[in-house]
């Protein structure tokens, strides 16, 4: 090893290739959450059959890619406790509750000017509007369940540990099943157990090691050994129809989130430099996506009569992609990106 190698693998260079990982986890992320929309929005439309490889491509999608955020979404949350548990709490909620209400909002202007074109027609009123503030929907319910995690976070971590956290979690998990949970807390309740997982993680990965890290080739192989627990796992729930997100199908959720988190590890060079950056734009993407892959598909197949769904798929996935960032780049240059809640 060269003078100039060694000095690369200094720790401040270690840990910057500890948590470059996790923009490329987010980007990975983010673009399953847009084909899955984009395929669950082709199905509903009936563009694609119910029973077929694009029904089959949305269930591996919808068993993995949620866990792995909620996962992500835990890893450095202890830290951000520690500088002060009230302040993470108030700041947290305010940087989630903009985009939440802003966005949600005009999702609702959207259907109701989609009208009959949408696969769900719609007519809002503006008790649906108030109704955001305890009743999430549509895609936002994640941000509406991590504003409700973190707050939880914020008065369990400082006092009771990120153990007590994740054995609450995994408690009110495996009460989903029996009990009608409110829809303010249905999110927070289905994934806080993975949210604490990524809590647990992140505090470890932080301490001193006292055992010997797994080799590459080690690493690689446990990957390759998830993915066919979870790609069996999830051919088994579709079997036997087991629904996803449900306690009962945590162990498939898991090997494929984790999985899929160890190939994110694996990534280099210019790919997990393109990942990254789609990382970091991850909420935008989100906030955004859902507009241009249905107004897309709309186009398409209404308008147009395009009944190619690979043609479909690829314009519309595309869209819902590029068509956020686009917008991120205006409001940036503009100066809007923090007050629509995309900084």
């Amino acid at each position: 090893m060269t003078p100039t190698q060694k000095h690369e693998r200094t720790p401040t260079h270690l840990a910057q290739q500890r948590t470059d990982w996790v923009d490329v986890a987010k980007g990975v992320g983010i673009i399953a959450v847009v084909i899955g929309h984009a395929i669950g929005g082709m199905i509903d439309a009936g563009i694609t059959g119910k029973v077929s490889l694009w029904a089959t491509a949305y269930h591996l999608i919808y068993t993995v890619h949620m866990p792995m955020f909620f996962i992500i979404s835990g890893l450095f949350i202890s830290k951000r406790v520690s500088g002060g548990a009230l302040i993470f709490a108030k700041n947290s909620t305010i940087r989630l509750a903009r985009p939440y209400v802003i966005w949600f909002a005009i999702s609702m202007v959207a259907i109701n000017f989609a009208g009959n074109t949408a696969n769900t027609p719609y007519q809002v009123t503006w008790q649906d509007y108030l109704s955001i503030l305890w009743k999430p929907g549509a895609h936002f319910w994640y941000i509406y369940a991590l504003m409700v995690l973190n707050i939880v976070s914020a008065i369990i971590l400082p006092r009771y540990g990120s153990a007590v956290l994740l054995g609450l979690s995994l408690a009110a998990f495996s009460l989903t099943a029996e009990l009608q949970i409110p829809a303010a807390f249905w999110g927070a309740t289905h994934f806080g157990f993975y949210y604490a997982l990524g809590v647990l993680y992140g505090e470890q990965s932080n301490q001193p090691k006292t055992t010997r890290s797994l080799h590459r080739s080690e690493r690689w192989m446990l990957a390759v050994a998830l993915s066919f627990l979870w790609c069996w796992g999830a051919s088994d729930m579709l079997k036997n129809n087991i629904s996803r997100w449900t306690f009962s199908s945590t162990d498939v959720s898991l090997c494929g989130a984790v999985a899929t988190l160890m190939w994110c590890m694996f990534v280099k060079g210019q790919l997990q430099r393109w990942l990254s950056s789609l990382g970091q734009q991850s909420l935008a993407i989100y906030m955004m996506h859902v507009l241009f892959v249905a107004g897309a598909r709309i186009t398409l197949a209404q308008k147009m009569h395009v009944q190619d769904p690979i043609l479909i798929f690829c314009v519309i996935t595309c869209l819902g992609i590029f068509g956020p960032l686009a917008c991120k780049w205006m409001t940036d240059k503009l100066g809007w990106s923090d007050r629509l809640g995309l900084a």
